[in-house]
């Protein structure tokens, strides 16, 4: 999770806010979200913990990230993903101009070698 929150905090687009949703076994994963303003303090980040684990891939997460925001965009990612430094000034102008609802990149999977995965 460090890397993918590093990943984020490293944009070179920085007007955005980052939410971790965790459920079931708390762990490590708090502590690295309440420390993690020490290592980036221009980052806004909030932790939310809900003890129900629903075992559905985190979809009822995404479902309540999604009924809980106030935000314009919403980009939900998983731990495990890294964003190069521009992923969010490539991807964000075509919603900006309102041409677009969804927006979405190719990518690289370590299940393919870690070679470019067109989505």
């Amino acid at each position: 999770m460090i890397a993918q929150l590093c990943s984020l905090a490293g944009q070179s687009r920085q007007n955005f806010n980052i939410l971790v949703f965790q459920d079931g076994d708390n762990g490590t994963i708090e502590s690295v979200v309440e420390s993690f303003p020490k290592l980036y303090p221009e980052v806004k980040i909030e932790f939310k913990y809900i003890s129900n684990r629903d075992d559905d891939y985190r979809h009822s997460l995404r479902e309540i990230a999604l009924q809980d925001t106030k935000a314009s965009f919403l980009l939900l990612t998983n731990d495990d993903n890294y964003h190069v430094p521009k992923f969010l000034r490539e991807l964000m102008p075509p919603l900006e101009s309102r041409d677009y609802r969804v927006s979405y990149s190719n990518l690289m999977h370590s299940q393919f070698g870690y070679q470019p995965f067109e989505t």
